[in-house]
């Protein structure tokens, strides 16, 4: 990442992500972004085949969740009662 705060967004796809309790919940292939904010990382365990054919299924992850961004894995809290996969 190029500082504290700036986030390239290439940078995301394919790293891990996984929650507190260090459970994999699959590699970032698509990131969601909303009027230059990041709205949430749709990841699954088929990741870069997810992306290269097209599929819509995988998990979202709201960027609100977000607790850390690693040089290889993004940690994630618990989920939100509005999360869910699209």
């Amino acid at each position: 990442m190029t500082s504290q705060n700036t986030i390239i967004l290439s940078e995301l796809i394919g790293k891990k992500v996984e929650d507190q309790n260090r459970t994999l919940l699959g590699r970032v292939h698509e990131v969601r972004v909303k009027n230059d904010d990041v709205e949430a990382l749709i990841c699954g365990p088929l990741g870069f085949l997810q992306r290269m054919a097209s599929y819509r299924t995988g998990t979202r992850i709201a960027w609100k969740r977000v607790k850390k961004v690693g040089s290889d894995i993004i940690t994630v809290g618990d989920a939100e009662p509005t999360d869910r996969a699209k």
